[in-house]
């Protein structure tokens, strides 16, 4: 499987914040990140993000999905 630069570059941004989310325990995240994702239109467009880059690649889509997921989880785990 080959990657076009562009690809990788997102491979590899997408790669990077991954394991950043996995390496933080319990680390607060900046408040302006928080009170983003608290808004509605914040979530809806990273989803639509992730729905674009399954339309794109699936492989990238699937590191997106997942920082998703672990940044709602995170940031609404860190908040209560």
């Amino acid at each position: 499987m080959s990657f076009k630069p562009f690809e990788l570059i997102v491979l590899i941004t997408l790669s990077l914040w991954n394991i950043v989310l996995a390496t933080r325990m319990e680390t607060p995240y900046p408040e302006i990140l928080v009170e983003l994702f608290a808004l509605p239109i914040t979530r809806l467009l990273l989803l639509l993000c992730v729905l674009a880059l399954t339309a794109w690649r699936n492989d990238i889509a699937i590191l997106a999905a997942l920082a998703f997921i672990c940044l709602g989880s995170d940031v609404i785990f860190l908040t209560k």
